[in-house]
């Protein structure tokens, strides 16, 4: 096909399409910098707060530094270990806790009902509940004569009910 359009009707076409090109490839240019600019900025947000979460695990991390675990577990176990010396020296001069209960059950009579046993050093002490004063009476009677035991303390106040009798007991051992 021939092209008869004048001369200056061509260049101004070509000039019509260059600024046309110049136009849309401006607007893509413009468009991609935009999308680029809102993804660096997202991507900035990100490196920031992963940058705080790692300063705070950081700074984490060197408030409970391993050094710092490994002292307060060696202080633990020396405080451990010392209480435990104390508990064996302390458990030679004593009777055994599980004598002592062995010798209060045993001393138990049919209607008595011990709620409550506290274990400590030379003494051990226990609440419960008698059927009768009698029955409560034979129990504190048994446990006297236990040769274990050096002093059994029942309050006058265990005796005051004929029924339904609580009670409370301490008892002092002898030391080995």
């Amino acid at each position: 096909m021939i092209n008869i359009l004048p001369i200056e009707n061509k260049v101004s076409i070509k000039k019509e399409y260059l600024r046309r090109m110049i136009v849309v490839f401006g607007f893509l240019s413009f468009t991609v910098v935009i999308i680029a600019s809102f993804l660096l900025i997202f991507l900035l947000f990100l490196v920031k707060k992963e940058k705080n979460d790692y300063g705070a695990y950081l700074s984490l991390e060197q408030k409970h530094s391993t050094f710092l675990d490994q002292e307060v577990v060696t202080s633990f176990i020396l405080d451990t270990n010392a209480k435990v010396t104390a508990f064996e020296q302390n458990n030679n001069k004593n009777i055994k806790a599980s004598e002592a209960i062995k010798s209060i059950i045993n001393a138990k009579t049919k209607g008595i009902t011990i709620n409550y046993l506290s274990f400590g050093g030379k003494k051990i002490s226990f609440n419960g509940i008698a059927q009768t004063r009698n029955n409560l009476l034979l129990f504190v009677d048994n446990l006297k004569k236990e040769p274990a035991f050096k002093t059994i303390d029942s309050p006058l106040s265990n005796f005051l009910k004929e029924n339904d009798v609580r009670f409370s007991i301490t008892i002092e051992f002898y030391e080995n």
